[in-house]
């Protein structure tokens, strides 16, 4: 891309990369890292022509929701 001096990165990450929820410390702080490192990335790429973009996407159901949600109450859940 830095040869082509184009190009285009695109991000699908959780929306606990910019906001949290209790009891998600480290998926949060994970997703946090993975935004920042874009966040950064995109400033560095930027004189190349090359394009940062970022996803968040909501709550989506699935096991690991489910078994957050029997645990801890659905009050932190959001389901499609």
């Amino acid at each position: 891309m830095i040869s082509r001096r184009s190009g285009h990165l695109v991000l699908v990450n959780s929306i606990q990369g910019k906001l949290t929820v209790p009891f998600r410390t480290t998926y949060a702080a994970s997703k946090h890292a993975v935004q920042a490192f874009f966040d950064c990335l995109r400033a560095e790429v930027e004189e190349y022509g090359i394009s940062i973009s970022t996803i968040n996407h909501t709550f989506i159901s699935c096991s690991v929701g489910d078994t957050y949600g029997s645990r801890y109450g659905s009050r932190y859940i959001c389901s499609n």
